[in-house]
């Protein structure tokens, strides 16, 4: 569907609760495993019609992070219908980023 930029709570908030499906990755400009994977985001942000990802700079989110106790970079968090339903953390493939994404969508 759409990559989005949080810019914060507020931000976070107004995204979870105007699209009900959100993958947000918690990620850091300086991280290579973020950068490694950021072709692969951009291409599912694409592919899925009925999912947004938004990204949050961990550098900028700090009250984000610790509300989800973000402890590494890469991490995913989707959200259904503003409630958070399964996570991973660390780098993945691709195919690992769209099986995420399904099983995010079908809980």
């Amino acid at each position: 569907m759409s990559l989005l930029q949080i810019q914060g709570v507020q931000d976070y908030e107004r995204i979870v609760h105007e699209y009900p499906n959100v993958v947000v990755e918690f990620f850091a400009t300086w991280c290579p495993h973020c950068q490694a994977m950021q072709p692969d985001v951009e291409q599912a942000a694409e592919q899925f019609e009925q999912v947004v990802i938004a990204q949050a700079d961990v550098d900028q989110n700090e009250e984000l992070c610790d509300a989800f106790n973000v402890q590494g970079t890469p991490t995913f968090i989707f959200v259904k219908d503003g409630k958070p339903v399964l996570d991973t953390v660390g780098q993945i493939s691709y195919e690992d980023l769209v099986d995420f994404i399904q099983k995010g969508e079908s809980k």
